[in-house]
């Protein structure tokens, strides 16, 4: 390696460009030259002082990326042979719950070896790219990718309209019988005509997600009949999305997993009427403009249950909860702010079941309790309780989640927390739960959530919590904003232009906007390192890892290398934040805990589980916003 002008500045020149051009693995002395440079990349790192200056943090960039690049070339994974590689790419193929948004066949694009194992499977061909319906699809090119599949196929297909199909999706309807895992996105004009290009049964679908669409200009919102997947002797697991009343048909007593998001129910009333012996999940979400109170239910057991979520506005979660026994059950998921009773109904199914003693996440959203005896009545059925997540919690409940001397904590064995819209008062008290719980003799509380109504709430509470905070909050707001932009549309061309703030605007339009957007972040002076927080850094990496092909004319503007480059400049200043809080901001309207050491901690943000900020993910109020 070729020494340096300046001693303090390592040379960020690639000391083996081969290893770069041709993901070979390196000799022991080009190892060595490699691990040499990244030593002193990383001294420079751990010497370098934040002046707030662009050239500072440029440089700092270059060190970030330089530091990534050459690490990746030292990774183990780069030694694992070709057999092993085969087997785990087989498991990724095989998948009943592959996601149809990245394909498996992207792993052959890292480099020569994986793309010769990937060319040894034939499964992993067999999912296919998600295809949009234009007038622009070439009908041959489709006809022939699928022509070519193996044995089985799996795909997502979007924007099925009208009583006659689009030539290039009849292709796939007519390999119906290889079907394994399929994803539709339709109308309801085109029932009918989905269903009679399914003449014979779909004896391989296993997996099968409807998206049932309704134009906002459609003022009728009558009741549709859709039976085309009612032979479908290997279907196991369904998700249903709709806005409208409809008659489903499908294998009920089969399903192992049933997911439903929709005004009015569909699926929820033929499974709790039959009761399917092999159901192991059952989500409902409903949608607040579904008034509909569902029929009363004669008593059904799920003897298989294991996960029950169910969001609702209508007070039916009564209904529902008193009419299902579920011995196995150990995740339960309940949002519910119109059924009063909520809590009474909750301990009624685990008395009903016998199952306190096997629930190990409990996650709650209902109105305000006027006796508050009741949380702790129930918190003790559940002594194996892992995961709560509640709203309501009264500073004297706070405490009893603590314990002390002579008490024992309600939930010993609690190691996840979250607390919906938490009182000011309250906040004291979270911190001297996390404190005690600390104890050798006590379970520590790993991850500690903190949800607010608001942005404005949340802010309030940095005052009362030991967290980082940026020195000047109006450019911490305009810095915001931007994010929230480039997050519409990132969300926008996720869902191929269907969602997301900037719906209404043409593709070249979009294209224009989020170029603007970019290059306003790019030249964002950042004088305060406190200014990048984790919602930022989350951000940035869903544009960067955005299927390029989503932007039809993004390599025009360079999206992808702009998103990596500046995702490397900030995560350098994320590294030089103030260090020793407790508390983070995770998001807009969140705060989190986490129990590690600042380098595990980090970690965690830059590369681990939280590294993402999915706030809808959220009981509430995220959810909301959605509907």
């Amino acid at each position: 390696m070729a020494p340096s002008a300046n001693p303090s500045r390592a040379s960020l020149l690639a000391p083996v460009p081969r290893l770069l051009a041709s993901n070979d693995e390196p000799i022991p002395e080009e190892r060595a030259l490699v691990t040499a440079t990244i030593s002193a990349a990383e001294q420079e790192v751990s010497s370098r002082r934040f002046l707030g200056d662009k050239t500072t943090y440029q440089r700092d960039a270059a060190l970030e990326s330089f530091l990534r690049v050459h690490r990746a070339l030292l990774s183990s994974v780069r030694l694992l042979p070709f057999k092993i590689l085969a087997k785990i790419f087989t498991y990724v193929a095989n998948d009943p719950n592959v996601d149809l948004h990245n394909p498996p066949y992207q792993l052959g694009h890292v480099c020569r070896l994986w793309r010769n194992v990937c060319l040894s499977i034939p499964e992993i061909g067999c999912i296919l790219p998600p295809l949009r319906l234009t007038r622009w699809n070439k009908k041959l090119d489709v006809a022939q990718h699928v022509a070519t599949t193996p044995a089985s196929m799996s795909f997502k297909l979007g924007e099925l309209d009208g009583p006659y199909l689009h030539p290039a999706a009849v292709w796939y309807f007519k390999s119906c019988a290889r079907w394994k895992s399929v994803s539709l996105q339709f109308y309801q004009p085109s029932f009918q005509a989905i269903t009679s290009k399914i003449l014979i049964q779909v004896p391989k679908l296993e997996t099968l997600h409807l998206d049932i669409k309704h134009k906002p200009r459609e003022t009728s919102r009558r009741s549709g009949n859709f039976d085309a997947f009612q032979n479908a002797p290997a279907l196991r697991d369904v998700h249903v999305e709709c806005t409208i009343p409809t008659l489903l048909k499908l294998p009920w007593n089969q399903l192992k997993s049933y997911r439903e998001r929709s005004s009015d129910p569909i699926g929820i009333i033929p499974i709790l009427c039959i009761g399917p012996p092999f159901l192991e999940r059952l989500t409902w979400i409903g949608i607040r403009s579904g008034t509909s109170p569902l029929p009363t239910l004669t008593p059904v057991v799920l003897p298989r249950l294991t996960h029950l979520d169910l969001v609702m506005y209508n007070g039916s979660l009564h209904t529902i909860i008193n009419a299902i026994h579920t011995p196995r059950l150990q995740e339960l998921r309940v949002r519910d702010t119109a059924n009063p009773n909520a809590l009474v109904d909750i301990m009624s199914l685990l008395r009903r079941s016998f199952v306190g003693y096997s629930i190990r996440r409990l996650s709650m959203y209902t109105r305000p309790r006027q006796d508050q005896g009741d949380l702790a009545d129930l918190l003790r059925r559940m002594p194996q309780l892992v995961e709560l997540e509640c709203n309501n919690f009264s500073v004297n409940q706070l405490k009893q989640l603590v314990g002390n001397s002579s008490v024992v904590p309600l939930v010993p064995h609690l190691q996840k927390l979250v607390i919906y819209d938490p009182m000011k008062l309250s906040l004291p008290v979270v911190d001297e739960i996390i404190h005690q719980r600390s104890h050798p003799l006590n379970v520590p509380l790993e991850v500690v959530r903190l949800v607010f109504a608001n942005e404005k709430a949340c802010d309030d509470a940095c005052y009362h919590l030991d967290v980082i905070r940026p020195n000047n909050k109006e450019v911490h707001e305009r810095l915001a904003k931007l994010l929230t932009d480039l997050a519409g549309f990132v969300e926008f061309y996720k869902s191929d232009g269907l969602h997301g703030p900037v719906q209404p605007l043409t593709q070249w339009r979009a294209e224009v906007k989020l170029d603007g957007v970019l290059t306003a972040l790019e030249d964002f002076e950042i004088e305060d390192p406190n200014l990048i927080e984790v919602r930022a850094l989350s951000v940035l990496t869903k544009l960067w890892l955005l299927d390029a092909r989503k932007i039809p004319r993004g390599q025009k503007y360079n999206f992808t290398h702009r998103a990596r480059a500046l995702l490397d400049a900030w995560i350098a200043i994320f590294r030089r934040r103030e260090k020793g809080y407790r508390w983070m901001r995770h998001g807009l309207r969140s705060f989190l805990y986490l129990a590690r050491d600042e380098e595990s901690r980090e970690r965690q943000l830059l590369s681990g589980e939280y590294r993402f900020v999915d706030e809808p993910e959220l009981l509430w109020p995220y959810e909301d916003s959605m509907i």
